[in-house]
């Protein structure tokens, strides 16, 4: 069901050191998208005061602390080592349409260059997502395939995302997220979008297919950078760390001034992350030992 509220919502999910990241695409929001109101939700696992306070001089945002609902021992090591656990807050945008009329969730390795209002409009389809790259089939997402869905259909690549709060069930697809996840944790290669993939399946949901080089062009992509509206920045390097954008050093600058913590090429985080996966290595190891003993 529809809300009453009839306000939009855009989505970000990060760990603490990514920070600087999501105040370059807010100040992206402001200045390509003037006089349009959205709230700008952020899902994290730990924003410092400072940093709160320099994201609150750019933009009103609301900060939701965000834990997986689950251990993380059933998961594949591998995704544990590539992905932060905050990809997994995607999920939250379906539990959000309870509150708003429309959630668009953007990663934060982007530049907005153009007015993104387009993104809330609906039409026949209440769910529009980007097709994973080179038409990949479901099957490329997992390490091994999993019987219960269609390993050929269409892939997503949920770097972009938008929902309507018309969609049916969107309660019954956060549930059905958070269960597969517990489900097939050990099977997922590219971190959250193999569930995505099957919730589409599951409820039989009609999508709408955003045109990926207009809302994900890579920056090196020559033929279509120019007239994307977002530039995404997909794999190594990023905007902060190799790739040259005049607008996002802009707005990185913006960011230092308001006192918000730099770039840290050795982020504690990631660094923790490796160390927390390769201990739940050792764990998986020692049951398999204690069970076979």
């Amino acid at each position: 069901m529809a809300s009453k509220l009839k306000k939009k919502a855009i989505v970000f999910g990060l760990s603490s050191d990514m920070v600087f990241a999501v105040a370059s695409v807010i100040q992206d929001i402001k200045s390509s998208n003037s006089g349009l109101s959205y709230d700008i939700v952020i899902y994290h696992d730990g924003i410092s005061s400072s940093d709160y306070k320099a994201l609150q001089k750019l933009y009103p945002v609301k900060l939701k602390r965000y834990s997986l609902p689950m251990n993380t021992l059933g998961f594949n090591q591998n995704t544990l080592d590539r992905f932060s656990l905050m990809v997994f807050s995607k999920y939250e945008c379906f539990k959000l349409l309870n509150i708003y009329d429309a959630v668009l969730w953007l990663d934060y390795d982007i530049v907005i260059k153009k007015n993104i209002e387009e993104l809330f409009s609906f039409d026949e389809s209440h769910f529009k997502i980007i097709r994973a790259g080179n038409n990949s089939k479901v099957e490329v997402q997992l390490h091994y395939p999993i019987e219960e869905y269609d390993m050929e259909a269409q892939a997503v690549c949920a770097s972009t995302f938008a929902l309507s709060a018309d969609l049916t069930d969107f309660n019954s697809i956060y549930e059905f997220c958070i269960d597969s996840l517990g489900k097939y944790a050990n099977a997922l290669n590219y971190g959250e979008q193999a569930i995505i993939d099957f919730a589409i399946q599951e409820f039989n949901i009609n999508i709408e297919w955003l045109d990926e080089n207009k809302y994900s062009c890579h920056p090196k992509n020559y033929k279509y950078s120019n007239s994307a509206s977002i530039l995404h920045a997909y794999g190594y390097p990023k905007f902060w760390n190799g790739i040259n954008n005049v607008q996002f050093d802009r707005n990185y600058n913006q960011w230092l001034e308001l006192g918000g913590t730099p770039y840290q090429r050795n982020s504690f985080n990631k660094i923790n992350r490796k160390i927390r996966s390769r201990i739940n290595i050792l764990i998986n190891k020692l049951r398999n030992i204690v069970k076979n003993f």
